[in-house]
C-alpha cells in the first residue's frame, strides 16, 4: 500500500478554489498553536492529503514548511505570499493568455493540437509562481515533515490518483491490488498541483506523460494518464486515506477542513450557456460524491471544520454566515475578502480543536461605530457571484492586458471599418441606381416628347418637318452617350427613333393616316446609288418601303412614277425630287395606271 507506517495525525484540504486556499491557512494558523507545551497540531501531522483548492496551500506547505512550523513573523511570510497570490486573479490571467494564443496562432492544426490544454499548462505556469519550479524529488531533498498527498483524478480511466510523496499512485477503489505505483520525482510540484486543481469545466486535463515516471511494481499503465481535478473523484481526500490504512483508520486522528461549496437548488437559471450547464452538472456530481463520503465520517476520531459553522465573537454571526457563499473560484480575492475567509477558518478550528477563545487575528474597527458589519455583509454577498470582467480589466497584468485590448481594438477597428466601406459602397450604388433612374426619365419625357411632336408633323403630312426631328433626335442622343455606356432606357430611345425613320409610312396606331408607300424598281444602277436615293428621299420625308429598292430587268429604259387614284400631286412632287438628285439622263416622268394601288407610288428607273 502507499503508506506502511500508522500516522498519528492526518490533515485533510478540501477543494474549493481560492476560498478554500485562504480558509485554511486560517485552519493552519490554529493547528500552530501549542496548548499547555505540548507540540502543535500542526507539528504532529504525518500525512497531508490536498484537494484543488487545497492543493494549491499544501503545494506552498511543502516549499516552505520551515515558515510554517516557524516563528509567528516567518509564519505571517508565508500568509503574506498566499495573499498575494490570491490577489493575482489567476484564472483571468489563464484566460487572457488562452485568447491571445489562439488568436496570435491563427493556425487550424495548433488549434486542435496545442490549444486545447494551453489553459492548464498556464494554470501549471501560475502554480509555480507560489510553489516555485522544483520538482518532486527536489522538494523532498532534505525535507523533514509530513508526507503530501495531491489528489488527482484520472479522466479518462477513472481513476483515484495521487502524487503521494515522490511516488504517483493509480488506484482502484474495488481492486486494490490493481494499484500502480511510479516513482515521480521527475514531476514537477506545479505539475502535482495543477493536476490536482484542474476543475473540468473551466480546464482540459494534463497529460503524465511516461518520460516522467519510472515503474515501481511492475505493472504497465494502460495507456496515458490524463489527470484533472481531484475533487471529481473526492473533494475531501478521505477515500486515498482510508485506501492506505484500511486497517489503522479508527485509531487515527483525522482534521478534515473541508470548504467544498454547498449544494444549493438554483430556480432562477435556465443553464443555457455552456459553462454554467457544465459546472452545474459538475456540482451535482461532487454533490453526490461528498454525500457518500460523508457516510464515511464516522470511520476514526474525525474533527470537521467547514464554513458554515459560527465560531467566537471576532467577526459578527451574521458576517460568518454568508462566508460559506464565496464563490470558489480562482479569481482575484482582495484584502479584505481573503482576511475574513483567514479569520473566519482560524475561529473555527480553534473552536473545533477545543483550543480556548482566540482573539482577533485583524483589527476590524467595532461594528456600533463604523457600521463594518453592514459592510462586510454587501461585500459577501457581491463575493458570491461568479464574474468575468476582470478578463478585461486587471491592472496587475498589464502587458497582457494591453496585448489583449489591442487585439480587441484591431478586431473592432476592422469590423467598423468594414461596415463603413460596405455603407458606402451601398450608399453609391444607391445613388448610381437613383442617378439612372432620373436619367432614364427623363430620356423617356424626351421620347415621350419627340414621338407628339413626330407624329403630329406625320399626321399634318409635313414630311419634311418629322424627318428633322428624328434626325435632330438621333443626332442629340448620340451626342449624350458619346464615350459612355449607354442606359437600358436612352438604347430603348435610339432604337425607337431608328425604327420609326425605317417605318415611316407603315402602317401602325400613330402613322396609318399619312402618304402613300412608295417603292422603287430599278436597273442599270449600283444598289449604292439607290440606296442613298432611298435615304434622301426618307429624310425629306417620303413613306420609303425598305432602305433601299428592287433590281428588275422590266425597269430597263424606264423614267416613270406610277400612280393611280388621287396620287398624281404626290406623283409630280415625287418626280421633282428625284430629278434633282441628277442621277437620271432625262427628267422623270408620271404615268397614271390603273394597276396601281391608290396607297402606293411605284418608282421604275434605269441609268
Amino acid at each position: 500500500m502507499g503508506g506502511s507506517d500508522q500516522p498519528k495525525v492526518a490533515l485533510f484540504l478540501s477543494g474549493g478554489g481560492l476560498r478554500a486556499t485562504l480558509f485554511h491557512l486560517g485552519v493552519i494558523r490554529a493547528l500552530r498553536e501549542s496548548v499547555d507545551g505540548r507540540p502543535s497540531k500542526l507539528e504532529q501531522v504525518s500525512d497531508i492529503y490536498s484537494v484543488s483548492g487545497g492543493s494549491i496551500l499544501a503545494g506552498h506547505m511543502l516549499s516552505n514548511w520551515d515558515l510554517y512550523v516557524g516563528s509567528d513573523k516567518e509564519f505571517e511570510a508565508a500568509v503574506d505570499e498566499v495573499l498575494a497570490f490570491a490577489r493575482r486573479n489567476v484564472r483571468d490571467r489563464i484566460i487572457r493568455r488562452w485568447l491571445l494564443t489562439g488568436i496570435f496562432s491563427g493556425a487550424i492544426s495548433y488549434l486542435r493540437s496545442k490549444s486545447h490544454s494551453a489553459r492548464t499548462h498556464n494554470l501549471q505556469r501560475q502554480c509555480a509562481v507560489l510553489v516555485g519550479d522544483k520538482s518532486l524529488g527536489h522538494a523532498y531533498q532534505g525535507y523533514e515533515g509530513p508526507k503530501f498527498h495531491f489528489l488527482t483524478t484520472g479522466l479518462n480511466s477513472g481513476r483515484l490518483c495521487a502524487f503521494s510523496g515522490t511516488d504517483f499512485e493509480a488506484h482502484t477503489k474495488s481492486d486494490p491490488d490493481a494499484a500502480e505505483f511510479y516513482s515521480a520525482e521527475k514531476v514537477e510540484l506545479a505539475f502535482a498541483v495543477a493536476a490536482s486543481s484542474a476543475f473540468p469545466p473551466m480546464f482540459p486535463p494534463l497529460e503524465l506523460e511516461g518520460k516522467w515516471l519510472d515503474h515501481k511494481n511492475g505493472n504497465i499503465a494502460g495507456g496515458r494518464f490524463l489527470l484533472s481535478d481531484g475533487g471529481v473523484f473526492d473533494n475531501t481526500g478521505l477515500e486515498k486515506f482510508w485506501i492506505d490504512h484500511p486497517d489503522e483508520a479508527a485509531n487515527s486522528e483525522l482534521i478534515v477542513s473541508d470548504a467544498g461549496s454547498p449544494f444549493k437548488s438554483n430556480s432562477k437559471s435556465d443553464f443555457a450557456d455552456v459553462l454554467g450547464r457544465n459546472m452545474r452538472a459538475s456540482d451535482i456530481l461532487m454533490y453526490r460524491v461528498a454525500q457518500e463520503t460523508a457516510e464515511g465520517l464516522q470511520k476514526g476520531q474525525i474533527t470537521l471544520i467547514k464554513p458554515d459553522q459560527i465560531a467566537g465573537r471576532t467577526l459578527p454571526q451574521s458576517v460568518q454566515a454568508r462566508i460559506k457563499h464565496v464563490r470558489t473560484d480562482l479569481d482575484t480575492f482582495d484584502g479584505n475578502l481573503s482576511k475574513l475567509l483567514l479569520e473566519h477558518g482560524w475561529t473555527v478550528a480553534y473552536k473545533q480543536l477545543n483550543l480556548g477563545k482566540p482573539s482577533p487575528w485583524y483589527e476590524w474597527p467595532r461594528v456600533e461605530e463604523d457600521h463594518v458589519e453592514e459592510h462586510l455583509k454587501q461585500r459577501l454577498e457581491s463575493s458570491s457571484k461568479r464574474s468575468f470582467l476582470g478578463v478585461f480589466f486587471d491592472k496587475q497584468d498589464w502587458l497582457a492586458l494591453i496585448a489583449l485590448w489591442g487585439v480587441v481594438g484591431l478586431v473592432l477597428f476592422a469590423s467598423v471599418n468594414t461596415v463603413f466601406v460596405y455603407l458606402e459602397e451601398r450608399n453609391a450604388q444607391i445613388a448610381a441606381q437613383d442617378a439612372k433612374q432620373e436619367a432614364d426619365r427623363a430620356n423617356l419625357e424626351r421620347l415621350e416628347t419627340i414621338l407628339q411632336d413626330a407624329t403630329s408633323a406625320y399626321r399634318e403630312q409635313d414630311q419634311a418637318a418629322l424627318g428633322a426631328i428624328l434626325t435632330s433626335a438621333l443626332e442629340d442622343a448620340q451626342g449624350e452617350i458619346d464615350g459612355t455606356e449607354p442606359s437600358s432606357a436612352l438604347d430603348e430611345m435610339i432604337e425607337g427613333y431608328q425604327d420609326l425613320q425605317d417605318s415611316l409610312g407603315q402602317e401602325s396606331d400613330t402613322l396609318k393616316s399619312g402618304g402613300p408607300r412608295v417603292f422603287i424598281q430599278f436597273a442599270g444602277f449600283q444598289r449604292e446609288t439607290i440606296t442613298k436615293l432611298n435615304a434622301s428621299l426618307s429624310n425629306a420625308g417620303w413613306n420609303m418601303q425598305g432602305q433601299s429598292g428592287e433590281r428588275l430587268g422590266r425597269a430597263a429604259g424606264l423614267r416613270e412614277i406610277r400612280y393611280s387614284g388621287d396620287n398624281e400631286e404626290a406623283a409630280e412632287r415625287l418626280a421633282q425630287a428625284i430629278d434633282d438628285q441628277q442621277i437620271l439622263r432625262g427628267p422623270v416622268k408620271i404615268t397614271e395606271m390603273s394597276i396601281v394601288s391608290d396607297d402606293v407610288l411605284e418608282v421604275w428607273i434605269s441609268q
